[in-house]
This record gives C-alpha cells, structure tokens and sequence, in this order.
C-alpha cells in the first residue's frame, strides 16, 4: 500500500479514467464506427482526389482542343468578314444592275417617244405641206380669176380706145367679178 500510497494523484487519477470492459467494449464499437465513417471519408476524398488527377491530366488535351476551337473561330471570322465582304459587293452589283435595267428602260421609252414625235411630225409636215398645196392652190385659182377679171377689163378698155380714142374712168365697173379697180386712167 505505500507504493500505491506513493503513487501521485494525478497517475491514480489517469488510472481510474480506464474503462471497464463492457464499458471499453461499447468505446470500441463507437471507436470502430468513427474509424468506419474516417475511411468512408477518406475513400470519398481518395476517390475525389483521383477524379481531379484524371481531369488535371485530360487539361492540357482540353487545352489543345480549345486552342484548336479558337483557331477554327478565329479563320470562321475571317470566313465571314470576307463573306460579308462579297455580300456587300454583290449588293453593289445588284444596286447597279438595277440602275442599268431603269437607264435602259428610260433609254428605250425615250427611243419609243422620239419614233412617236418623228410620226407625229411626220404627219403634221404633211399635213401641213397638203394644207400648204390646198392653199397654193385656192391662191393659183382666185389669181387666175383676178387674172381673169383684169384680163377681160383690159381687153375692154383697149377695145373702148380702139373705138372711141380715150379711156373712160372705172369706178366700179368691175362689180361682183373681183376687186374694183382704184387706178385713175386718164387719156392718151
């Protein structure tokens, strides 16, 4: 007893800490399940870690992939702005032909309108020349008869001077056949 008496309180209190059986029995399945859950645990993480050592290894076949993509956007870029290019060009064309179609349309109603005035001068110029030669000829006929008028006035008076010697003086002796004659004619 004077070891046990020896033995300093804080030992003996260690000690009396120590389970008993049945109590150290109910501790090791508690102890068991924590170690269970701690491996279950740290297979999770095991397998997690793995998981991302996999993807760190498929980064740089990604990486090389996006790299591929990028380019392949980059010369599609390129593709379009040349497309929109040519677009903008083809619309070009398109605006001109356009024009060109109504500069052509306008041309031949311009070519139809001049056929249409030359025509219609064309029958106006005969017309008018016709006119002309009807007017020619009501001017010939009403001179003839004029012609007529001072021919038979004339024809009259030489007669009248043949037979009397003098000439007599008209002034309205002509009548209804044409103009009257205003020319005093005094005597030989």
């Amino acid at each position: 007893r004077e070891a046990q008496t020896s033995l300093s309180p804080a030992y003996l209190g260690e000690h009396r800490g120590i389970p008993r059986p049945a109590e150290r029995e109910s501790l090791q399945h508690a102890l068991d399940g924590d170690i269970v859950m701690l491996s279950a645990h740290w297979e999770r993480k095991r397998t997690a870690l793995t998981q991302l050592h996999e993807q760190l290894q498929s980064v740089p076949a990604f990486i090389n992939d996006l790299d591929v993509i990028t380019a392949n956007i980059a010369h599609l870029e390129g593709d379009f702005e040349e497309m929109e290019s040519r677009l903008v060009y083809l619309e070009t064309l398109c605006f001109q032909c356009e024009q060109q179609a109504v500069k052509q349309q306008h041309i031949s109603q311009l070519e139809t309108l001049k056929k249409k005035k030359r025509y219609q001068t064309f029958e106006l110029n005969s017309e008018h020349a016709q006119k002309v030669a009807e007017m020619e000829q009501i001017m010939q006929q009403k001179l003839r008869e004029q012609q007529k008028v001072y021919e038979e006035a004339f024809n009259q008076d030489v007669e009248q001077y043949l037979s009397t010697g003098y000439l007599q003086h008209r002034a309205n002796r002509i009548g209804d056949r044409g103009q009257p004659c205003q020319v005093p004619l005094l005597p030989v």
